[in-house]
């Protein structure tokens, strides 16, 4: 009879849903709309109804809204919420309203806040940490949402009081303490959230789509709100989310688990329109589009000439081969990898592989991101937010590493600070992981790397061609970079049948064709030059990141490389990039201003944007500072040391004389840059 009943129980856990055997699930949803004292929003109200509708058919157990709310109205349904999430497996609270951020900390703000003074934000609003209190009880995920980036209107009529506190125009963000955390805001840091002329705003929507997507898990439904959000708001929005989870796998709903709320496309806000300019709009160039899905191992990357064993098979690393007979076990090199192994490290036979990863989950942000994040590679989760020394990169990504010891992003960016250290052997082996693993940005560097042991011998046919090629690799041919253009055109220049392939390529969605297309247009590969053409089949190209747009063809105009000089336009364009963070457009709009290159020469204006430059992590206007600092004039050298002083970048006095302390400090800010922009020759 036990027996019978042991079968029985087991067989109703086999035909139960998942969502029977999944923990409590529970939410609080806030939507504050209508303001006592700035102007109502559209959607909070809305954006409620349909996240609402959306968990309630994943099969969570409560999920309590609260519309409108005054203060004492938030707190008391952050304490309910705070009982019902005693125990819970999951707890979402999810806010769409105004927030406001003063001298680094987060608040949101209820109806019935005046904010006649900063000094009244303690008083009227709620900080974000009492938020995140409220979801403590939970076990597995504690998952706060903030759709509260919105341009704030209490800004403009809030008194100052304190000279030292910034109030910022978004959301900053905040590192969440405690385990199991994670915090998603509607837009970047310090930029603003659109509430949208829908119904919904376009993250309300995004969220109703992939949150509980069956089976999916949050970290992955989160880039695909992303990518949703950049999609419906013209790339003007950009969301991001940040905690501390480990490496299980959390699902909001189970596979096989509850409907999804059905919504359709986010429609478009309208896009802010850009300054007018005589130039057809341009999306320069940038990484294409990654050569490797976001496969676990054993998933072969999708390339065209699979060379990765050739690269790494006569490496002396025993971990370079041993990501290899991890993450390619299935490969027809996978025994030549074992035996490579087995030479290295003298032994007979190998421990058993793990079995195989799921599909790639990027790991939150860390300090390994926020101080050595790689400005140009695909896998870039942020901006660098302060200047390091590679001493500092190094020991970051190193514990990043460890706690994420698959991630190949923290892989790339500690070999690019060892290599910045001065241990090239260790940069090149943790680059060819992160290569392995399917970073194009370690490809980038190992050829670099390389190349470098060959003593900058070129070898086409060697491990520094390959790397780079397979960096880049396309259906029609491999993008890497010389001087900041692609050389692969050389080798094109004649060949008939190209700009036909070419063409049928770019018809049929290949992003990378179009880059080709536009170039061998700009530069009269195969093809007589065409401005008009080269500019409309690069505009076809899209990038993966806003912040770049503008800066490839601004150095073009700066330069007159490839297309008529026009320092006006190259300013304008330059100015765009700069207000999206680029700090290489600061550094070029430093030195245009610095040069009067097509605007009156202005030392105090150059400086400050070398100072903003190399605050933002730039690596070349501090080589620039090192470089030529005794060469520039005396007036400059001063303000430009007043700048540094200001920044805490240097220390000392602004006489005009750059001492060996200040060099010192400088060198220690002047980070490897992981992939160049394109630069004319």
């Amino acid at each position: 009879m036990t027996r019978c009943l042991a079968l029985l129980f087991f067989f109703v856990l086999a035909v139960m849903p998942d969502t029977a055997l999944a923990g409590r699930r529970v939410a609080l949803l806030i939507g504050n709309s209508d303001y006592a004292k700035v102007p109502r929003l559209a959607n909070p109200g809305r954006d409620v109804g349909l996240l609402k509708q959306t968990l309630q058919k994943a099969g969570f157990d409560a999920v309590d809204t609260v519309v409108d709310a005054d203060r004492a109205g938030m707190i008391a349904a952050l304490r309910r919420f705070q009982a019902s999430a005693s125990g819970a497996d999951i707890a979402v609270i999810y806010f769409s309203g105004h927030g406001i951020e003063i001298g680094g900390e987060n608040y949101l703000v209820p109806t019935d806040a005046h904010l006649t003074s900063d000094r009244d934000v303690q008083d009227e609003t709620l900080a974000l940490s009492r938020v995140v209190e409220s979801t403590d009880g939970a076990g597995q995920l504690k998952l706060v949402i903030l759709d509260a980036c919105r341009n704030n209107p209490f800004l403009a009529r809030m008194a100052r009081t304190r000279g030292t506190r910034s109030v910022g125009k978004g959301l900053a963000r905040v590192e969440p303490e405690g385990d199991n955390v994670l915090v998603a805001y509607a837009a970047r840091e310090g930029s603003v959230a659109l509430d949208g002329n829908g119904i919904n705003s376009p993250y309300a929507q995004a969220l109703a789509r992939y949150l509980t997507q069956p089976g999916l898990d949050i970290r992955l439904a989160l880039g695909k709100v992303r990518d949703d959000v950049l999609s419906a708001t013209d790339r003007q929005q950009t969301p991001f989310f940040n905690g501390s989870l480990g490496g299980d796998v959390i699902t909001l709903a189970p596979a096989g688990g509850g409907q999804v709320a059905m919504v359709p496309p986010a429609e478009p806000s309208p896009p802010v329109e850009p300054p007018p300019r005589k130039q057809t709009k341009f999306t320069p160039l940038a990484v294409p589009p990654s050569l490797f899905q976001n496969g676990g191992a054993g998933t072969m990357p999708r390339m065209t000439d699979p060379r990765v064993w050739q690269v790494v098979k006569d490496v002396d690393m025993p971990d370079v081969i041993e990501e290899f007979r991890d993450r390619y076990r299935d490969s027809r090199d996978a025994g030549a990898a074992e035996e490579r192994l087995k030479q290295l490290l003298g032994v007979s036979e190998l421990d058993p592989l793990p079995p195989p990863a799921g599909e790639r989950i990027p790991a939150p942000e860390t300090e390994c991101d926020r101080i050595g994040a790689a400005p140009l590679d695909p896998d870039t989760v942020m901006r660098r937010t302060r200047a390091a020394s590679s001493k500092e990169i190094v020991a970051a990504c190193e514990a990043a590493l460890k706690q994420y010891p698959r991630e190949r992003r923290f892989m790339h960016q500690l070999g690019d600070a060892l290599a910045d250290a001065g241990q090239n052997d260790k940069a090149l082996g943790m680059n060819l992981r992160a290569g392995i693993a399917g970073s194009q940005g370690g490809w980038i560097s190992s050829g670099r790397l390389f190349k470098a042991r060959a003593g900058g011998a070129s070898n086409p046919d060697g491990n520094s061609s390959i790397s780079l090629t397979m960096a880049w690799q396309q259906p029609l041919g491999s993008f890497f970079f010389k001087r900041g253009f692609v050389e692969p055109f050389e080798r094109l220049r004649g060949k008939a049948g190209v700009t036909r392939e070419l063409s049928k390529a770019a018809a049929a969605g290949d992003q990378a064709a179009n880059v080709w297309i536009g170039y061998m247009y700009l530069f009269g590969f195969n093809v007589p030059k065409d401005y008009a053409k080269g500019m409309a089949a690069l505009d076809k190209a899209r990038l993966p990141r806003p912040e770049d747009t503008g800066i490839h063809l601004a150095l073009m105009l700066k330069t007159g490389y490839g297309v008529r000089q026009d320092v006006k336009d190259a300013l304008e364009e330059f100015g765009k990039a700069q207000k999206a963070d680029n700090s290489y457009a600061t550094y070029q709009l430093a030195l245009m201003y610095l040069d009067g290159l097509g605007v009156p020469q202005n030392y105090a204006a150059a400086a400050r944007m070398m100072g903003d430059a190399a605050v933002g992590g730039d690596p070349r206007s501090v080589d620039d500072i090192l470089a030529n600092f005794g060469k520039w004039p005396r007036e400059y050298r001063v303000v430009l040391q007043q700048e540094l002083l200001k920044r805490n970048l240097i220390e000392g006095k602004a006489d005009g004389e750059l001492s060996p302390g200040m060099t010192e400090e400088l060198r220690k800010l002047a980070p490897m840059p992981t992939a160049p922009v394109a630069a004319a020759p």
